[in-house]
């Protein structure tokens, strides 16, 4: 087996910056919508303070699994996005509590986008496109 190098971690580098650049267009967003997030559980960086290395660690663990075995990429997947929620329904529980439809739109929104990005990079680990 060979020795992992940077470009190995590619998808995870990309992931990390993806979500920095996620972040930025989100906050001005934000900013220029003049949405005020004072009332909000979480801010938008705690948010993705969360998520950010929560994909990155999956994304990373994904291409471990995918060199020692290929076949067990796909169930990898499964299991660690089912950990995954039960991690988001615990953070997203407090926000349940609260009656602020729009906090929990963004929460929803995050998670997609966030899911997607694992989604369409472990295909892309599978089709061995990295």
């Amino acid at each position: 087996m060979n020795k992992m190098t940077l470009k190995d971690f590619k998808p995870a580098i990309m992931t990390l910056l993806l979500s920095v650049a996620l972040f930025g267009i989100h906050s001005l967003m934000f900013y220029l919508l003049k949405i005020n997030t004072d009332s909000y559980s979480y801010s938008l960086l705690e948010l993705y303070g969360f998520f950010t290395p929560i994909a990155v660690f999956i994304i990373i663990v994904l291409i471990f699994v995918h060199r020692k075995n290929k076949d067990a990429v796909g169930y990898a997947f499964m299991a660690l996005t089912c950990i995954q929620m039960a991690a988001n329904y615990f953070m997203l529980h407090p926000m349940l509590q609260q009656n602020l439809r729009p906090q929990k739109i963004n929460f929803f929104i995050l998670f997609a986008l966030f899911l997607a990005m694992e989604t369409i990079i472990t295909a892309r680990i599978l089709n061995n496109k990295q």
